[in-house]
C-alpha cells in the first residue's frame, strides 16, 4: 500500500469540527501519538477518522502509525464509518487500504465518493468493484477518465468494455485513448439493432469468455461441437471479434500485439500501434519491417517521441514503405556513414538514393 500524501487535500475546519480542531491545534506529541493509535477517548468514530486523516497529512512521523491503526480497525467499525457521513477526501484516503470486497463496495457506492476515487478504483483487480463503477453511467459521463481506466483494466469484462465505449460515443465524450476511433468503429460494425435480449446476454457471455481465454493459441484439434461454448477452452487470437482484438491490442502483452499487428483489419493493426503498452523496442522492429502497412509507418513517423530515436529514423528511411516526403525530411538528420549506405541501396526509391548521395557530398 503506497499513498502519495502530496495528492491528498486537508479537511477544512468546518469538516473537522470544533472538538477535533482544538485537539489538533494543541500539537501535543503525546496527544498526537494517542490520536494516531486511535486510542484518544471521547471521540465518535467519524471524528476519529477525520482527525487521524488530518494528522497523517500534516505530520510525516505519524503516517505509518495511522496506516497501521486504520488497517487494524475492527470490520464493524469500518462498516459503520462507511455507512455514515464521510467527506470525499476521507473516502479517497480509505480507498487505498486493502479492505475486503464488501467494504470497498461501500466506498465506491457512497454518496460522497469523488470522481478521482472512482477513477483510481477503476483500475482495481476486483471484478465486483469494477462492475459497480462501470454501472454508474451518470459518473462515467461526468468523468470520462473513469471510462479510460475501466477500459484499460484487464479485469473489466469485454462486454462491459464495449458498453462503456458505446456510452462514451453516444454522449460524444472525448477520451484520452489513442485508439478510441477504432474502438467506436468496431463496436458500430458489430451492433445488431434487432438483437433479442436473451441472445444479447449469451453474446456478452461469449465475448467475455473469448477475451479471457485469448492468451494461448490452440494447438489441439478444434472441438467437434462449435455451437457449445466451452468456458475452459483457450481461444485463438485470430478467432476474436474485432472489438476484442482492439482491446487486446490495448491491454495485452508483446506476444499478442505481435499477432495482432499482422491482422488484416486496419482497425486492429492501428489499435496495436496506438497501444499505451507498446514499447520502443517494438516500434523499432515495426519501423524496419517492410511488410508493415503504410498507415503504420506514417503513424510511427508522426510521433515525435519515437522519431527522437536515431535507429527508428534510420529504419524508416531504409523502409521502402515509408512515403518519400517523410524519408526526404528524415535524411536531414542521418549521419554520413549511413547516408553512404543509403546512396548504394537498391531497396529504396531512386529519389531517396540520389538525395542521400547529394547530402553526403555536402558533408
Amino acid at each position: 500500500m503506497q499513498i502519495n500524501y502530496n495528492l491528498l487535500t486537508p479537511l477544512s475546519p468546518q469538516e473537522l469540527g470544533t472538538k477535533v480542531n482544538s485537539i489538533l491545534e494543541k500539537n501535543s506529541a503525546k496527544i498526537n501519538s494517542a490520536f494516531a493509535r486511535g486510542v484518544l477517548p471521547g471521540l465518535e468514530p467519524g471524528q476519529l477518522i477525520n482527525g487521524i486523516y488530518q494528522l497523517a497529512l500534516n505530520n510525516n512521523e505519524f503516517r505509518d502509525t495511522v496506516e497501521n491503526t486504520i488497517s487494524e480497525f475492527p470490520k464493524k467499525m469500518i462498516l459503520n464509518l462507511l455507512s455514515g457521513e464521510l467527506s470525499g477526501e476521507v473516502l479517497h484516503y480509505l480507498s487505498f487500504f486493502p479492505f475486503e470486497t464488501g467494504l470497498l463496495k461501500l466506498i465506491v457506492s457512497h454518496d460522497n465518493v469523488e470522481n478521482k476515487t472512482l477513477a483510481k478504483m477503476a483500475s482495481h483487480q476486483n471484478e465486483e468493484i469494477v462492475l459497480i463503477i462501470a454501472d454508474n453511467h451518470r459518473r462515467l459521463i461526468k468523468a470520462p477518465d473513469i471510462i479510460e481506466k475501466l477500459y484499460l483494466n484487464e479485469i473489466t469484462p469485454m462486454s462491459t468494455a464495449n458498453k462503456i465505449i458505446e456510452l462514451a460515443a453516444r454522449h460524444k465524450l472525448e477520451l484520452n485513448l489513442e485508439a478510441y476511433y477504432e474502438m467506436i468503429k468496431a463496436i458500430e460494425s458489430e451492433i445488431d439493432e434487432e438483437e433479442d435480449p436473451i441472445d444479447a446476454e449469451l453474446k456478452a457471455v461469449e465475448q467475455d469468455h473469448k477475451f479471457k481465454n485469448a492468451e494461448k493459441e490452440i494447438i489441439e484439434e478444434d472441438q467437434e461441437d462449435e455451437d457449445e461454448l466451452d468456458l475452459s477452452r483457450p481461444v485463438r487470437i485470430s478467432q476474436l471479434p474485432v472489438t476484442a482484438k482492439i482491446r487486446l491490442a490495448q491491454v495485452g502483452n508483446r506476444f499478442q500485439r505481435a499477432k495482432l499487428i499482422r491482422d488484416g483489419s486496419k482497425m486492429v493493426y492501428m489499435a496495436v500501434i496506438k497501444s499505451p503498452r507498446i514499447t520502443d523496442r517494438e516500434i523499432e522492429e515495426y519501423s524496419k519491417n517492410k511488410q508493415m502497412p503504410e498507415d503504420i509507418i506514417r503513424f510511427i513517423a508522426s510521433k515525435k517521441e519515437w522519431i527522437k530515436s536515431y535507429r527508428i529514423k534510420l529504419n524508416l528511411v531504409h523502409n521502402p514503405k515509408t512515403p518519400i516526403t517523410i524519408s526526404l525530411n528524415l535524411l536531414n538528420s542521418i549521419r554520413a556513414h549511413d547516408l553512404k549506405s543509403l546512396a548504394r541501396s537498391r531497396n529504396i526509391p531512386q529519389v531517396i538514393r540520389q538525395a542521400a548521395d547529394r547530402r553526403l557530398k555536402k558533408k
